[in-house]
């Protein structure tokens, strides 16, 4: 038999050479490298990038000033040194935002976007007054008269503190249906008086004095719809008659005259 002879291929040499950055280029991107850091170190030290303006949106007047007062240390700070963590510090402490996010616009200007927190209600124990947010932070104290655009909730003196603490779970559930009901956009909603939360359960009082009974804070805009609809049924006679209208089972509305029932 005629043998056949394998010829085996050395495998091909790869020249690492040429994956070696040569001298030059090792000298150039160290060039390059340490032109970046020492530019970078000029322009923290440098005023080419300092803060001379802060422009804020989404702000009304008033809540535009108090940004400003509170960022007013860091004007003159370099853009690029700028600690974002100081910014967002000051801005928590405004108790009127609810979120803030700020950006570098170079060279001179620090933009700052404000989503506002909203009046919701006005805290009532005894005479004294406080605004208070639909997140639960207390604005300010009011001077009497109060407004009589927003509804009353009354709490006891030793539950009101200024910023964003804790408030008690009922005013947590009064704030929440109040929330519901502007989100519904209920046509009874200019009409609410005062709200109550007492053992989770919602009640609104009317203007006309009529206690809307709700129950839980659940389906609000359906049990207010519900509501809009029965009183609508009324004669004016009728509702002065009317002390509540129980609405917990929305599809089986009660009216009755005895408030205590």
């Amino acid at each position: 038999m005629e043998s056949r002879r394998v010829r085996r291929h050395a495998p091909a040499r790869v020249d690492l050479s040429r994956l070696v950055p040569s001298t030059r280029s090792l000298v150039a991107g160290v060039a390059l490298l340490l032109t970046g850091m020492a530019a970078f170190a000029i322009a923290r030290q440098s005023s080419i990038f300092a803060i001379r303006n802060v422009k804020v949106v989404g702000a009304q007047p008033s809540l535009e000033r108090k940004v400003r007062e509170a960022l007013a240390p860091l004007m003159g700070t370099s853009l690029v040194a700028l600690d974002g963590s100081e910014v967002q510090r000051r801005l928590e402490a405004l108790p009127q935002i609810r979120r803030a996010t700020y950006d570098r616009s170079f060279p001179n200007t620090l933009k700052i976007v404000i989503e506002p927190d909203v009046p919701a209600a006005v805290l009532r124990s005894g005479p004294d007054g406080w605004l208070v947010s639909e997140h639960g932070a207390i604005l300010k104290q009011l001077r009497r008269p109060f407004t009589r655009d927003l509804p009353r909730i009354w709490v006891s003196r030793d539950t009101i503190r200024r910023g964003r603490t804790a408030l008690p779970a009922t005013v947590d559930t009064a704030l929440r249906g109040l929330a519901a009901a502007r989100a519904s956009r209920s046509a009874l909603l200019p009409e609410i008086r005062q709200v109550r939360a007492v053992a989770g359960e919602l009640t609104f009082v009317l203007r006309s004095r009529i206690e809307l009974r709700l129950g839980n804070a659940r389906d609000v805009a359906l049990k207010l719809a519900v509501a809009d609809r029965v009183l609508a049924t009324l004669t004016p006679e009728e509702r002065q008659t009317i002390r509540y209208l129980d609405l917990a089972l929305p599809s089986r509305p009660v009216t009755g005259t005895n408030s205590q029932f």
